[in-house]
């Protein structure tokens, strides 16, 4: 029933990978999520946001990274969590950052997520494999 799961969770998240990569409507919801944190960021200030973005999502990674461990072993699942750090780095610094000296433009974000999605996606796939023939 556990691997039975774990197949589910792999099989959604490459899907949302897929999407991420080819859907215009998934961009969009990250052009107008920077607009939609504005106000946010007036009252907190983009670095407290950033860093509470950051902590919400490190829970969240964790307890994903032992998850896959269980099922995959540590070197697929830490490698997948770094990958995923890196694009919550990415997403935060080019949704909280000041918008009139951007680090991160809207062009190479884009190709960010799609690069990431991308290699998001074959070690999802990777894991799924070993984690289906991983006897435990």
């Amino acid at each position: 029933m556990g691997k039975i799961l774990f197949e589910i969770t792999v099989i959604i998240q490459v899907c949302f990978d897929i999407g991420a990569m080819f859907s215009g409507k998934y961009m969009q919801m990250v052009y107008d999520a920077k607009k939609q944190n504005e106000d946010a960021m007036k009252i907190i200030g983009p670095r407290r946001m950033m860093i509470l973005m950051n902590v919400i999502n490190m829970i969240f990674l964790v307890s994903l990274f032992f998850y896959y461990k269980h099922f995959c072993g540590f070197r697929l699942a830490f490698g997948l969590m770094i990958l995923e750090f890196v694009g919550t780095i990415i997403d935060n610094t080019y949704e909280y950052l000041d918008s009139d000296h951007p680090i991160v433009t809207d062009k190479t974000v884009k190709i960010f997520i799609r690069l990431i999605a991308l290699i998001e996606m074959l070690m999802l796939i990777k894991i799924g494999i070993v984690g289906w023939s991983f006897d435990k």
